[in-house]
């Protein structure tokens, strides 16, 4: 994909590698096409600093990636990191290298009691 606004079916076929990527499924997603246009991606992994919250990518055509965290009280997610690329729409790839960077697969973490 390129840097300018993608078309939708683009988009969520880009969504769609990249949560496959991800070990998720395509239900997982959302998709905003309103200016901006966003995504929000639901993903199975958890932030060290944060284990007790469900961690999520979001997408916007002005930014690109950034992993947050959810709240508890139905307030705005907690952004944590934001990719640092010069690509609005990096490589599956690298969005999972990232992913890995700032967060550990579920499975890998010890369950809390």
């Amino acid at each position: 994909m390129n840097d300018s606004v993608p078309d939708f079916a683009r988009l969520r076929g880009y969504l769609a590698t990249v949560a496959s990527g991800l070990d998720v499924g395509l239900e997982s997603c959302t998709l905003d096409i309103d200016a901006p246009v966003s995504a929000y991606l639901a993903v199975d992994h958890k932030v060290p600093a944060y284990p007790e919250r469900d961690v999520a990518l979001l997408w916007d055509e002005r930014g690109g990636w950034s992993i947050a965290v959810e709240t508890h009280s139905g307030e705005d997610l907690i952004v944590l990191a934001a990719m640092d690329t010069a690509e609005v729409a990096p490589p599956a790839e690298q969005v999972a290298e990232f992913v890995a960077q700032h967060c550990v697969a579920r499975r890998g973490l010890p369950s809390v009691a």
